[in-house]
């Protein structure tokens, strides 16, 4: 039931935006976990990747970089909440490159340390 929730408030703010822009958002939802860059998010919408950052903020109101940070983080949030998953495993799974930019990025976001 939570799920569905979620879901439909997912499908809710996609609808906010127009089409370009709706598809990159649903596939940084879906694969969230997985390594995401402008670059990558482009090539799979044949767009170059300086127009999708360009677009991307003028419709959502934040950098696609920084989007893609804020969904690993709430992410991170619920392994940190529901698991006994450690930093560095919660890291990896999130493809961060180590430990500490992980925590740099959770800090600046939350404004507190995973730990």
């Amino acid at each position: 039931m939570v799920e569905d929730f979620v879901d439909l408030i997912e499908r809710d703010r996609i609808a906010e935006y127009q089409y370009p822009i709706s598809k990159v958002v649903k596939y940084i939802y879906a694969n969230a976990s997985k390594k995401l860059t402008v670059s990558t998010l482009a090539e799979l919408n044949n767009m170059s990747p300086d127009y999708l950052s360009k677009r991307f903020h003028q419709e959502v109101g934040i950098p696609l970089s920084e989007f893609i940070q804020i969904q690993k983080i709430e992410i991170a949030k619920n392994f940190l909440e529901f698991s006994l998953m450690t930093i560095t495993e919660i890291a990896q799974i999130l493809e961060y490159c180590n430990p500490a930019y992980f925590t740099r990025v959770f800090k600046k976001h939350t404004g507190q340390s995973p730990n």
